[in-house]
């Protein structure tokens, strides 16, 4: 199109120029005469020049259109390889698109049959969940049912759950009786075997008495005159401590010939005090004496007395007595089997004016020798103490509910009997007490000092014979000595300081 423009002008340019010049040669040859036709061609010549000039302009106009339309074809075509880059591109994503939407197509194909197979499922699930349901309004139902049936087996079972306990700690009770009974049955079946041969030796003592009745009549009457020795009233003081002296001499004779004794020997002093302490408080009850008609030799008058002494075999037929019955066969037995590092006192507290009258309370009391200091232990089968413990009867029983209760019998306030009927029907177990707390075992007191031995002891009673106690003298009595202290201090220091 440029080309073509460039040519209509170049021609219309020659044109005009040959036009000027034929009218410049016509006019210097003809300048007379100018023909109409010159003029007409002179005044086409100025329009044309004129045309030429505004199509000059046009054509420079136009050049510059060109020149920018150029700029912008190329750009034009710069752009198209972009986009021809680019449409290539985005062919390859559509086919890669195409070759998706066909593997799409094929896989909504597969969920369209997956899709119906639900449905199909859904309605076999719709039709299960209804059958479901009423099985659930039936399980709810038969849920109520059972949870009241649930909370009354939970009573009962709590109910036979209480009972099972019950059941269970007396089953532990009876185990432990058991126990108990086996090793009471072992060593009773060696006592009955130690027994059948004191027996057989008995027996043939018995023969060889029958064989010399006239001798043992001798013996017998020799015996009756040595029990009037025991009858008689108190003189003095004197003549009291030599009664006590024979008194004692006489018991811890006996003692020597009872079981318990043998039994005992042995023993370490602490397993032993605890053993006669808990023998006679299982085979012994606490009563006072009898009242007692003394003659006064002096007075010729008769007095009525319920403070007799009795002796060691007195005491075990009658099945007990009052604190110095039972002190005097604690003493016995103690002394019968103690060590060379051991002695053994009464110890007595003396309540009254003056000691006349006086009215207090016996005990034994055990002082043993160490290497390093004492041993203290006050054995007092009358007021159910040794060293801080006490021993009970812990009798059970069981309400209907099968719940149970227990009591505690002391075990001084039975009599033999009763003791040996709570046992022997398996009513009771012994237990024992230390400052009001139950034991099971006796786990007593081991006091190294006398004073704190003998304040425990005077603590205890002071809760029955008031705190006057603490203040009282203190009588301590063995064979061949007699001694009555001013208060439980000086008591303490005469042991602490005894060799």
């Amino acid at each position: 199109m440029e080309r073509v423009y460039l040519v209509v002008v170049v021609v219309l340019v020659v044109v005009a120029w040959l036009s000027g010049y034929m009218v410049a040669q016509y006019m210097g040859g003809h300048e007379e005469t100018v023909p109409d036709w010159c003029l007409e061609l002179k005044e086409s010549y100025g329009a044309l020049k004129e045309e030429l000039r505004e199509i000059n302009e046009s054509y420079k106009t136009l050049l510059g259109n060109y020149s920018l339309l150029l700029a912008r074809l190329q750009e034009t075509e710069r752009n198209y390889s972009a986009m021809l880059g680019s449409y290539e591109g985005l062919r390859a994503k559509a086919q890669e698109l195409a070759t998706r939407l066909a593997e799409a197509l094929g896989n909504l194909s597969r969920l369209s049959a997956k899709y119906s197979e639900a449905l199909r499922k859904l309605a076999e699930y719709e039709s299960l969940v209804n059958a479901l349901s009423a099985n659930y309004t039936a399980c709810v139902k038969a849920k109520a049912l059972i949870e009241s049936r649930l909370i009354a087996l939970n009573n009962s079972y709590q109910e036979l759950l209480r009972r099972y306990e019950g059941l269970s700690a007396q089953y532990q009770q009876l185990f432990s009786n058991y126990k108990e009974l086996l090793e009471e049955f072992k060593t009773l079946q060696a006592n009955y075997t130690e027994l059948s041969k004191e027996y057989r030796r008995l027996k043939e003592r018995y023969e060889a008495l029958l064989e010399n009745y006239s001798a043992n009549a001798d013996l017998l009457t020799r015996l009756v005159v040595r029990t009037d020795l025991w009858n008689g009233y108190i003189l003095d003081e004197e003549d009291f401590n030599e009664f006590l002296d024979s008194l004692l001499a006489e018991d811890t004779k006996l003692a020597r010939k009872l079981s318990i004794t043998h039994e005992v020997s042995g023993l370490k002093t602490s397993q032993r005090v605890l053993r006669v302490w808990s023998w006679i408080l299982s085979s012994m009850g606490y009563f006072p004496d009898s009242y007692t008609r003394v003659t006064d030799p002096f007075l010729y008058d008769i007095h009525v007395t319920h403070q007799t002494w009795e002796l060691l075999n007195e005491t075990i037929a009658k099945g007990g007595g009052d604190c110095e019955d039972l002190a005097l066969l604690a003493y016995s037995v103690l002394s019968a089997t103690k060590t060379s590092s051991e002695k053994v006192y009464l110890i007595t507290i003396l309540i009254g004016e003056d000691g006349n009258k006086f009215y207090g309370h016996m005990a034994a009391l055990v002082v043993r020798t160490l290497s390093n200091g004492k041993e203290y232990y006050i054995v007092d089968p009358a007021g159910n103490y040794l060293n801080g413990i006490s021993m009970a009867y812990l009798v059970k029983g069981v309400y209907a509910n099968g719940t149970y209760w227990e009591v505690p019998l002391w075990a001084h306030a039975l009599s033999r009997e009763t003791k040996e009927y709570l046992m022997r029907w398996k009513l009771a177990t012994i237990v024992y007490y230390m400052d009001g707390s139950q034991l099971r075992t006796p786990a007593y007191k081991h006091f190294r000092e006398a004073s704190q031995a003998l304040r425990d002891w005077l603590g205890y009673w002071a809760g029955q014979l008031g705190s006057i106690v603490f203040d009282a003298r203190i009588r301590l009595d063995t064979i061949g000595f007699h001694k009555i202290f001013q208060n439980y201090i000086d008591v303490s220091s005469f042991l602490e300081e005894e060799q």
